[in-house]
């Protein structure tokens, strides 16, 4: 099972993952990717980043600055934005999970930069899974491995087992 989260539209060849979130990110700030969110509603980001996130990513998109480099109060950083939407999707799977009666046992994050540039971290699951929390948090440990700002796209891939043969 793959979730994706990608700033860039997938080539015509690829098929969309399941769940994915696209939108052009920045490549020189870490406070940048919330301006790129402006004409997003404020309940879809509420859906997607919770509510006290996704409103202050929708009151900053909003906001005007006085000067280019000032940092407006309570910035959401490219960070925070990129471990919501990981948090986001992982739920999304987790859901896939019940639904398909399969647990997940390890996951995958693939993180690729405006660059091009390319890591791979991965972690096992102390034990089969599909709790979200669970699965957030091992995809969120990951994601604490990489720089966060300028990145192009977030893929995440869990190995999963069938739930019935965990109970044997």
């Amino acid at each position: 099972m793959q979730v994706c989260i990608e700033s860039a539209p997938p080539p015509a060849a690829t098929l969309a993952p399941t769940w994915a979130i696209n939108f052009a990110r920045p490549s020189a700030s870490a406070l940048r990717t919330a301006e790129l969110l402006h004409g997003v509603p404020r309940l879809a980001l509420q859906t997607i980043f919770g509510k006290s996130l996704g409103r202050r990513i929708w009151n900053q998109a909003r906001s005007k600055v006085a000067h280019a480099a000032a940092v407006p109060a309570h910035a959401v950083t490219d960070g925070e934005i990129s471990t919501g939407m990981v948090e986001y999707v992982s739920k999304q799977a987790a859901d896939a999970l019940h639904e398909a009666r399969r647990q997940a046992t390890a996951i995958r994050l693939t993180v690729t930069w405006a660059q091009g540039k390319t890591h791979v971290a991965r972690t096992r699951l102390s034990k089969p899974t599909s709790d979200a929390a669970a699965i957030a948090d091992g995809a969120t440990k990951l994601l604490s491995r990489f720089p966060t700002y300028a990145i192009q796209s977030v893929n995440l891939a869990l190995s999963t087992v069938d739930a019935a043969a965990i109970n044997l």
